[in-house]
């Protein structure tokens, strides 16, 4: 019986087969570099934002705040985004020690729209008045709209802007006199906004368009140390608070585009010589 041979398959590689080969190669190393490339541009990108300080909004239905490094003291500043649907409030107050009767729920208030702004807080001493006193300024700025607010206060009003640090990490607040040491106090600013402006990254921190924004939040406590002074029962106090909420919105405006005036409102008369503009610039 005649045994025939079985030969081995063999692949045989055509032309075409060698160029689609070929071609598959090619796109495979083609998107894996465009990949590597994006995510290299990316990386760039956020280092750039990082570098001006700027928002990286992901989600736009959120509130987004970014803290700003400001080289001053008595000074803060803030990139915050507003989302669309709704008109903000921001809002501050502050208290003196011992605290004062009855204390207002917000001594001015900034009535927004959505956008994105810098919002600065100063505390600004002048000597030149014949009284001196302490400036307080909150302004807001885009490229479109400019305002601010503030007023004077007298220095027994805000003692805790002229507070002595000690080597112990506590303060002193100024006398009744300049012969006689004033209280010994612990002081804090309580809010991780402010932490973050003395840590090495600063990252955005997003909220819900209805939830409560602290920008700055500073307090009084008594010292660890008491040494001879007794204590009193007003502390812990707030004596400084910032913060953005949302502006409750009457009947029937739900389906209503948000005015881009910036309006200024004053609860109390605490503060005096009140100012404030509203500015549009060349677009």
């Amino acid at each position: 019986m005649d045994h025939q041979e079985i030969s081995p398959l063999r692949f045989r590689f055509s032309i075409l087969t060698i160029l689609l080969v070929t071609a598959i190669v090619g796109l495979s190393l083609a998107y894996f570099q465009s990949q590597w490339q994006l995510a290299d541009r990316n990386a760039q990108l956020k280092q750039m934002r990082r570098d001006y300080q700027l928002l990286d909004v992901i989600d736009k239905s959120k509130i987004y705040v970014r803290p700003l490094k400001v080289p001053a003291d008595n000074m803060w500043q803030w990139r915050v985004h507003l989302p669309e649907g709704s008109t903000y409030q921001i809002k501050n107050n502050y208290d003196s020690i011992p605290p004062k009767t009855p204390k207002p729920a917000a001594r001015s208030s900034l009535t927004l729209s959505p956008g994105t702004y810098v919002i600065t807080q100063m505390f600004v001493f002048d000597p030149t008045l014949a009284l001196p006193q302490w400036r307080f300024l909150l302004a807001v700025d885009n490229p479109y709209v400019s305002l601010q607010a503030g007023g004077s206060v007298s220095r027994e009003d805000v003692p805790w802007l002229e507070a002595r640090g000690l080597p112990s990490g506590e303060y002193t607040l100024p006398g009744e006199s300049n012969n006689q040491p004033g209280r010994k106090v612990g002081m804090v600013v309580d809010n991780n906004l402010y932490i973050n402006l003395r840590t090495a990254t600063i990252s955005d921190i997003d909220y819900e368009p209805d939830e409560e924004v602290p920008l700055l939040l500073w307090k009084v406590d008594e010292p660890l140390s008491p040494a001879d002074q007794e204590p009193v029962d007003y502390l812990p106090l707030e004596v400084f608070r910032l913060w953005i909420e949302r502006e409750p919105q009457p009947d029937g405006s739900a389906n209503l585009l948000p005015c881009p005036l910036i309006r200024q409102k004053v609860l109390g008369d605490d503060l005096q010589s009140m100012f404030c503009w509203h500015e549009e610039l060349d677009q």
